[in-house]
């Protein structure tokens, strides 16, 4: 009798539990979460809508969705270390020796870049040395730190609009601004500038995300075969609306908080 009970409510609690645990894994498998890429250009900048719209398209074409999270470059590292994001959106090519432990960077570059050295009117960049000049520079963008080395001073500011700010009213006598950013402030554009550092943009993947790396140059490359480009000036955006790329764009989701 009573093992004929505990028989009883083995097979209760199989039928109740099992088929529950099976949909559950069923719908993780249909539903796998969207990768959380960061992006530290801000909410302002349609930079960051172009660099995000197209590879949108190309993760897309992979079968792959991303949630973008906002945030400043040296917290975004910081989270990228400890495995809260999954990737970044763009970062330079040498940025990959000092995420190495944790995450790589996608060999396919998304594109060639610029740094320039912007300075205030009157400041005759092609006779003036670093050494004699005060610099405003990103708070965590490293090429901005090695590009700066020489400075008579450094201002560090924590986003493009202070940095700027910085320049108009004369705190510095120069800044250090990445080529697709320059793109987004007119006032810069009359300026006296020089290119003091030329490196390759790359997307970034945690070391968890490894083993679709390959899958995403291969995307990069079809992209950019077609003509298509992830710089402001090149004509990217049509790119990123093209039937062309398989799959079309994801739908977005709304831009996630950075954790912590």
């Amino acid at each position: 009798m009573v093992h004929s009970f505990v028989a009883r409510v083995a097979v209760l609690l199989v039928s109740l539990v099992f088929p529950a645990t099976l949909c559950a894994f069923t719908a993780q498998a249909q539903n796998a979460p969207c990768l959380r890429i960061g992006s530290s250009f801000g909410d302002k900048h349609s930079t960051d809508d172009l660099m995000e719209g197209n590879m949108r398209a190309v993760l897309a074409s992979l079968g792959l969705c991303a949630e973008i999270v906002k945030g400043p470059p040296k917290r975004l590292t910081e989270a990228l270390l400890r495995g809260e994001i999954d990737g970044e959106l763009v970062r330079v090519k040498e940025y990959g020796r000092a995420v190495a432990a944790k995450a790589i960077l996608v060999d396919e570059p998304l594109a060639e870049a610029n740094g320039y050295l912007i300075a205030r009117a009157g400041i005759d960049l092609a006779e003036t040395a670093e050494s004699s000049l005060s610099i405003g520079i990103l708070r965590g963008v490293r090429w901005h730190q090695a590009a700066s080395a020489d400075a008579k001073k450094i201002a560090i500011a924590n986003n493009m609009d202070q940095l700027t700010e910085m320049l108009r009213n004369g705190r510095v006598d120069a800044i250090l601004v990445g080529g697709f950013l320059r793109e987004e402030y007119p006032e810069l554009a009359g300026l006296p500038s020089r290119i003091v550092y030329r490196t390759t943009l790359h997307f970034v993947l945690h070391r968890s995300h490894a083993d679709i790396a390959d899958e995403i140059a291969e995307g990069i490359r079809v992209f950019r075969g077609k003509g298509c480009s992830f710089l402001m000036a090149k004509g990217g955006t049509a790119c990123s609306e093209s039937s062309d790329i398989e799959g079309g764009l994801a739908q977005s989701p709304a831009a996630a908080p950075l954790p912590g």
